[in-house]
């Protein structure tokens, strides 16, 4: 769960738009997970996997009754973010058990993104399986990054901190050519080797979206410290994104629709509390 979790930080942080002031509106994005043929992809169906066995069982039942217990109910209501945590692992093991007929893999899978944007802020929001344990991304008028759980009502900032250290990323432009929602796309591989491991994204993007910055990763801080990976190399819009780890995960575009967004959105709320929450998930 936690490798999952990990893969799906590293797309929200390491793949999120940057729109300048033309537009303002939604994107919608569907997601897609698969295992591809490693060790490391055995290993997470395995995890998985258990959570139908006897044992998987006993773990439940235990993490229930510890959740019960005067004392960690006392230090759950000091750390708010872990309790939100641990409550939604409990209900996705709840899923898993329910359907033992279906992947697991499949269950906890987020299966859609919605980004609102305006200017040069952002609110990213997944739906289904995982996506309650992960939270929302959002980008204030400030430049300033957060990770938000709107149901325990609160956040975490990143602050943008270049990794000099960070490996050199490949990155190419192919000749490979794909119509995605009618917008002709060019794609770019991009290969870098993160922890002994070889990770790759395939980025397939369209310059006929006049209305975004034609360098659409130029400010993710986040994403190029952590994985040195210099997206304002790459021209267009991304109406699709392949990631490729332990698992493989494809985000495609299927919906872009100019709306007016409340200012609101892009701020964090006053009565939200500062927490660590989230922030172990894309070290």
């Amino acid at each position: 769960m936690k490798k999952l979790t990990s893969v799906i930080f590293l797309l929200l942080f390491g793949f999120t738009l940057q729109a300048q002031s033309k537009f303002e509106g939604r994107m919608v994005w569907i997601i897609q997970g698969g295992y591809i043929d490693s060790a490391q992809a055995k290993e997470i169906k395995k995890t998985l996997s258990q959570f139908n066995t006897t044992e998987g069982i006993q773990k439940l039942n235990q993490m229930e009754q510890q959740m019960s217990d005067p004392r960690f109910l006392k230090y759950m209501e000091e750390n708010p973010g872990l309790k939100e945590q641990l409550e939604q692992t409990i209900r996705m093991i709840k899923t898993i058990q329910q359907h033992p007929e279906e992947d697991p893999m499949l269950i906890v899978m987020p299966k859609e993104m919605n980004m609102q944007m305006k200017d040069s802020m952002y609110y990213v929001k997944t739906e289904g399986g995982i996506s309650p344990m992960i939270g929302d991304v959002l980008r204030d008028s400030t430049g300033k990054r957060y990770l938000v759980n709107v149901n325990e009502k609160i956040y975490s900032e990143y602050p943008v901190t270049p990794d000099t250290a960070a490996p050199k990323a490949k990155i190419t432009l192919t000749k490979e050519k794909q119509k995605i929602m009618n917008y002709d796309c060019k794609k770019y591989l991009i290969e870098v080797v993160l922890e002994g491991k070889k990770v790759t994204q395939e980025i397939w993007t369209t310059t006929k979206l006049k209305s975004f910055n034609s360098k659409v990763f130029s400010e993710l801080n986040i994403a190029r410290s952590a994985t040195g990976i210099d997206y304002s190399k790459l021209k267009g819009v991304p109406l699709k994104v392949v990631l490729t780890t332990e698992l493989k995960v494809t985000f495609t575009a299927v919906e872009l629709k100019k709306e007016k967004i409340n200012p609101v959105t892009f701020h964090v709320p006053k009565d939200f509390k500062e927490t660590n929450y989230g922030k172990a998930g894309i070290k």
